[in-house]
């Protein structure tokens, strides 16, 4: 059996105090920066709007919620096959491969989804 050697990881790098190790590492990654900075200032915005309008958001989220219900359910007033055509397929038949593809396009696109957290954490708190 061959004996293969395994770079250590940016964390364990990070653990050592290689800084050199690291930042090659971070170069070697093919990162679009731009992009990466794009998914941190979106992030960022999300979370500073959450933080402010929250309870705006939930009010909204809640009325619409009892709206349809109550056009629904009272005036039979929605045409859910024609939503279903519009979108192509039954949304709450396909949940599973909707969470897939999210978690997929994460596992691909991690360096852009950390961005994306990070902002969003600097937007809530700040």
């Amino acid at each position: 059996m061959k004996n293969t050697r395994i770079d250590p990881s940016l964390f364990d790098q990070f653990k050592t105090g290689n800084f050199s190790g690291m930042m090659q590492t971070i170069k070697d990654a093919h990162v679009d920066w731009p992009v990466a900075a794009i998914f941190l200032g979106s992030g960022f915005l999300s979370g500073f709007l959450f933080k402010r309008y929250y309870k705006m958001f939930i009010i909204s989220v809640a009325v619409g919620l009892v709206l349809v219900w109550a056009l629904d359910h009272f005036f039979h007033v929605i045409d859910w096959r024609a939503i279903d055509t519009l979108l192509g397929d039954a949304p709450a038949a396909h949940v599973e491969t909707f969470f897939e593809s999210v978690s997929s396009w994460i596992a691909h696109n991690i360096v852009f989804a950390v961005s994306f957290a990070i902002g969003g954490v600097l937007g809530i708190f700040i």
